[in-house]
């Protein structure tokens, strides 16, 4: 096989690793700093050139096609790439379809703007793709689902899914972090069902 460094400094740690669902040869590396795309070839890796962005504390990614990539971060945001180019960038934060004109409504009588120093920064810990768009866990109790769209915004928040408490005390303390669960790892069923 073959071998590469992801990084040039070492205390730069790797949380994920993946195989491109539909390219076997080629495969993405996140961690704090990294977010690389690689191309297995003839006995050697080749790093695939991405648009340059500020360096991040990058938690997971999801392949949602052959060439389109969504990473999340420390931060709660998701960041989207189609090839090599970044696209969008959402915050996992913000409310949901519904809640958003809600929201806005709500806002605009009380005089208030919803910045992003009013919102909350939860960790984007897990990421899942499945056939309407994809799923976001931000260590939080809650997944969200995130549906394709034709409009500009390519993925819009449409709901959020609560994940309750288990009545097993000892054991729902020691996976909570506040009081609510953090849900590291996602998967679902191949019938979606």
């Amino acid at each position: 096989m073959a071998s590469i460094r992801t990084s040039t400094n070492v205390s730069n740690e790797v949380y994920q690793v993946s195989f491109n669902p539909n390219d076997n040869a080629q495969f993405c590396v996140v961690g704090n700093g990294v977010f690389k795309t690689y191309k297995y070839n003839e006995g050697t890796l080749k790093a695939n050139p991405i648009q340059k962005i500020e360096p991040q504390n990058f938690l997971c990614h999801t392949w949602l096609s052959e060439d389109r990539i969504v990473v999340g971060t420390d931060t709660g945001r998701m960041l989207l790439f189609e090839g090599q180019e970044y696209k969008k960038d959402f915050n996992v934060a913000g409310p949901t379809t519904a809640e958003s004109t809600t929201r806005e409504r709500v806002n605009t009588a009380a005089g208030q703007s919803d910045t992003s120093e009013n919102k909350i920064q939860l960790p984007v810990l897990a990421l899942t793709k499945y056939s309407k768009g994809f799923l976001c866990s931000a260590g939080n109790g809650v997944v969200y689902m995130y549906e394709r769209t034709d409009e500009r915004e390519l993925y819009k928040k449409a709901r959020e899914i609560r994940v309750p408490v288990s009545s097993d005390s000892a054991q729902s303390t020691a996976n909570m972090k506040g009081g609510l669960h953090e849900i590291m790892h996602m998967t679902i069923s191949p019938s979606e069902e």
